[in-house]
């Protein structure tokens, strides 16, 4: 079992690490050592943690409009957030990643939304333009 796995939570340098590498660095050692301060604006001006705020905004609308508990729409942040330190250039669009991780809290919750009315809400949404669930093209 390694180090990170007994931590709950991340330090900023580590996140900071992880987005500025594209191999995830080794683990932080086990020993306490004095720590550089990385100031909190590095974190929010970094692009792909600005993504993610897009992101979040975008499952915010698209759970309102489906009626997705509060639980719900918090888990899928937490899921978008996770895959931007991760994988901070993904090969998907914002919007696709935004709503895999709605469907995939909807499961982790129990929420019972099905992928299609996720997909036709989450088109209605960005698209603005679309009145109508039965004008989303199949």
């Amino acid at each position: 079992m390694n180090s990170i796995s007994r931590h709950t939570f991340l330090t900023r340098s580590y996140i900071l690490s992880l987005l500025n590498s594209s191999a995830p660095p080794p683990p932080p050692p086990q020993q306490q050592q004095p720590s550089t301060r990385v100031d909190r604006h590095d974190l929010l001006d970094h692009p792909s943690l600005q993504t993610a705020a897009k992101c979040c905004v975008f499952i915010k609308a698209v759970g309102r409009s489906m009626g997705f508990p509060t639980r719900t729409i918090n888990t899928a942040q937490l899921l978008v957030h996770r895959t931007y330190i991760y994988r901070p250039q993904p090969q998907a669009t914002a919007t696709d990643i935004a709503t895999a991780c709605l469907f995939v809290a909807a499961k982790m919750e129990e929420t019972l939304k099905k992928l299609k009315d996720i997909l036709a809400h989450a088109f209605m949404i960005s698209s603005q333009t679309v009145e109508d669930a039965r004008a989303v093209p199949s």
